[in-house]
């Protein structure tokens, strides 16, 4: 397969048929989406950089995009395989550094000539682009703001964290002074128990007290009466 995606790549550079070069453009584009297939275009391409002395790996490619930038076709055929050897890989950080080869050699601006051109085709693949591209930049800033939430974040797990610990102490100061209330009102029940029983006690000792005393005055005035009788005689 790799031999194959070598001699398709050759093609590339030595035919001026516009015709193949959309076959092999569509071919390599293919071969991107089958399993195992984009690390070996992605291999292809250093080989041919490296046999043909050139600085950048996609060199051949953006010398087509440019060289034939009058032919509608070729054009979105290229820029088509562009959106898939960049955004078809999982890696986001691999899809950064494959976006940033393809911006050094000058996609963007060619990209924003190729705009004027009217073909919804072209225009499809345009926006694809645009749609699918990674803003380094922006996701810097959505990691910092995400940082800072995270601080926000933590600073209010921290208070949390303490006011939880707070409420805690309070709520185990209240239940030691609850269960020291209710041992008081224990002890006052307790208490106040004892002395109702003893005036209780008090109370019916006093009743048999007087009770007794009642019953000796009556034999007291019983005697009296006696004893007034006998005088009387």
């Amino acid at each position: 397969v790799c031999v194959c995606v070598r001699v398709c790549i050759c093609v590339i550079t030595i035919n001026r048929s516009p015709s193949t070069h959309i076959l092999v453009l569509e071919l390599l584009a293919a071969v991107c989406l089958v399993p195992k297939g984009h690390p070996r275009v992605i291999a292809a391409f250093d080989a041919m950089a490296k046999i043909r002395a050139e600085k950048a790996r996609f060199q051949t490619l953006m010398h087509l995009l440019r060289s034939e930038r009058n032919t509608v076709a070729v054009v979105v055929a290229c820029t088509a395989f562009i959106n898939v050897v960049v955004h078809c890989v999982p890696d986001k950080n691999y899809q950064v550094a494959l976006q940033h080869e393809f911006t050094q050699l000058g996609l963007t601006a060619i990209m924003e000539e190729l705009s004027d051109i009217d073909s919804p085709d072209l225009r499809e693949q345009l926006d694809a682009y645009q749609e699918n591209f990674v803003n380094v930049a922006e996701l810097a800033r959505e990691a910092e703001l995400h940082e800072q939430d995270q601080e926000i974040i933590d600073e209010l797990k921290e208070e949390l964290d303490h006011l939880q610990a707070s409420s805690q102490i309070a709520a185990e100061r209240a239940a030691h002074q609850i269960e020291s209330l209710h041992k008081d009102l224990g002890d006052q029940k307790a208490l106040t128990d004892t002395v109702v029983e003893r005036l209780e006690a008090e109370k019916a000792d006093a009743a048999q007290r007087q009770e007794a005393l009642q019953t000796e005055i009556s034999a007291l005035k019983a005697e009296m009466a006696v004893l007034m009788e006998a005088t009387a005689r």
